[in-house]
């Protein structure tokens, strides 16, 4: 709600000069009325010039008519624009740990579902508009011709747009539902997707959940929008018939009770009728606006940061650091993302430029959510995190995370190759391909890898390269060599991380290699949540089954 605000301050003239186009296509639309009963039914002299002034007066009104729907129409769409930019800088801007608890099915619900639902009503929007602004316009007209036929059949409308609006009120409790069921579905299709391998393999599991959780989450779609339509067109169809109906009572308070001659009973009846098809376009278009209003609402439960049109670093940290220190930090995931009670214990490190350190751990222990601490991704629930001295903190956490690059075990690959300031040197580009051994397998092309179709460890190594050509100062690799055969993980382990130091990299790697270890200049343990560093004979004995020797040891 608050981008739909901003945009509407920020276009306020533009909104002004549309709402003026469409007062004056409604006022032309009342001049035609006007023309047809003062010109046509009440005068003999039918010449040429007066069929000439009312095809000129028709032209008129398509002319206005066509600009207030076109400009207005604009405005929607390039609310639209705005607005799809805007929420993907938000989600960019937003705190990592709020993306994992809102989760990957409600993001996507919300940038396809909620979007598309928007646009649609701001294209139906216009029909609301002129169909309100035109009746209103011809509300004055229907009083000028006469005073007592005005009021009944403003009563008689007024009746039939409080039926309607109350039955598209019930409307809005089932677009309600349907929406909260989009977040459902989205999982579903999720699921469907990314876990087609498993559900081929098991087809009891596969019907359990085509069957159970499928059926829940279309059934409840299937059910709540028959409801929302049956209603809808209930109202559609009651407006109908109650401006036909206002047709018949006009005549019959005109002739029967004498209110009115006949040329002016039939200008009524004609104003009527000509208000018909605005009258039901404009209650056919609400629901697809409350469902708008659904979706924007659902836009602002997700509690996305606020909007920033840059991506300036405001308070940029020295390029030259020397350390990362590490003071009494500890990190606690809400319950609904992790294990209840689960917890990084108070941790004090100092990481030197230029190091290479490992991080070894059982599954669960808290590898990844460390490495995501120290990426900046996640904020310390207590303690600080100093570089050079400096705290880290809101001011400057994004001009800590411009020092890191970081391959994350459930990486995605970006195919642009950038580099430390625009696009990657092209000669570079061919020595990483040439290293990581993919120079006969992929093609790059104007900075672009047009090659990503390749095994999950060759998609890796292609991160790699990413996060290689950015050449910040620090590297984070989350268990990186697991997909690798065991040929190129020796080439990891002994040639590209030596030389990633070598070219002045800080390497903090997550590994289970221990045939490697010996390579890391410190070897760090976390077990259930407490990190600390091995050294001496803990260190010597951190070869084959090092983790599990040592966690054992820490248990007795």
């Amino acid at each position: 709600m608050a981008i739909f605000l901003n945009t509407l301050k920020h276009y306020r003239w533009h909104l002004v000069s549309v709402m003026l186009l469409t007062f004056l296509f409604s006022g032309v639309g009342v001049g035609v009325l006007a023309f047809i009963n003062n010109r046509l039914l009440q005068t003999t002299d039918l010449s040429q010039g007066l069929l000439w002034g009312f095809i000129g007066l028709l032209l008129l009104f398509l002319l206005t008519s066509t600009l207030a729907q076109v400009s207005l129409t604009t405005l929607g769409h390039r609310f639209v624009y705005i607005m799809r930019k805007q929420l993907v800088k938000q989600i960019l801007d937003t705190q990592t740990e709020h993306l994992n608890q809102l989760g990957k099915a409600k993001l996507l619900a919300s940038l396809s579902s909620d979007i598309r639902e928007i646009v649609i009503a701001f294209v139906r929007l216009p029909e609301l508009v002129q169909g309100s602004v035109l009746t209103l316009c011809a509300s004055g007209y229907l009083y000028y011709l006469s005073e007592k036929i005005f009021f009944v059949t403003a009563l008689w409308l007024g009746v039939t747009i409080w039926v309607s609006n109350f039955v598209v009120k019930k409307v809005y409790k089932y677009l309600h539902v349907i929406r909260e069921t989009e977040d459902h579905l989205y999982a579903n299709y999720q699921s469907a997707i990314d876990g087609h391998r498993e559900l081929a393999l098991n087809r009891a599991r596969a019907k359990w959940y085509y069957e159970q959780e499928l059926e829940r989450s279309v059934h409840s779609k299937y059910i709540n929008s028959i409801y929302a339509d049956s209603l809808h067109s209930f109202a559609n169809n009651w407006t109908n018939v109650m401006v036909l109906g206002a047709v018949g009572i006009t005549f019959y308070l005109a002739l029967g009770r004498n209110w009115a001659d006949l040329a002016t009973a039939t200008t009524i009846a004609l104003t009527i009728l000509f208000l018909r098809t605005p009258l039901i376009s404009a209650v056919g278009a609400l629901p697809t606006i409350l469902t708008a209003k659904v979706a924007l609402d659902k836009l602002a439960t997700l509690k996305l940061a606020p909007y920033h049109a840059n991506f300036d670093i405001e308070q940029p940290l020295s390029i030259n650091w020397q350390e990362i220190r590490f003071e009494h930090v500890t990190y606690h995931y809400p319950q609904q993302t992790r294990g209840v009670g689960f917890h990084l214990e108070p941790i004090n490190l100092t990481l030197k430029r230029g190091e290479m350190a490992f991080l070894i751990g059982k599954n669960g222990s808290g590898k990844s959510t460390f490495s995501m601490l120290l990426a900046g991704l996640f904020e310390p629930t207590s303690g600080k995190i100093f570089v050079d001295g400096v705290e880290i903190d809101i001011t400057n956490r994004a001009a800590y995370r411009a020092q890191i690059s970081a391959i994350f075990s459930d990486f995605h690959l970006f195919t642009q190759l950038l580099g430390k300031a625009g696009f990657a040197d092209s000669y570079e580009v061919g020595q990483w391909l040439a290293r990581l051994q993919l120079e006969q397998k992929v093609r790059v092309e104007n900075n672009q890898l047009l090659t990503t179709n390749l095994s999950q460890g060759q998609r890796k190594r292609l991160a790699l390269l990413v996060s290689v050509l950015e050449n910040r100062p620090l590297l984070i690799l989350d268990e990186w060599a697991a997909d690798q055969d065991p040929t190129f993980r020796r080439v990891f382990y002994q040639v590209l991380l030596p030389l990633l130091k070598a070219k002045g990299h800080t390497v903090f790697a997550i590994s289970h290699d221990d045939s490697y270890f010996y390579l890391a200049d410190r070897l760090f343990l976390i077990h259930q949540g407490k990190l600390r560093e091995l050294v001496g004979e803990e260190r010597e004995i951190a070869s084959h089954d090092a983790v599990e020797k040592l966690q054992n040891e820490i248990q007795d």
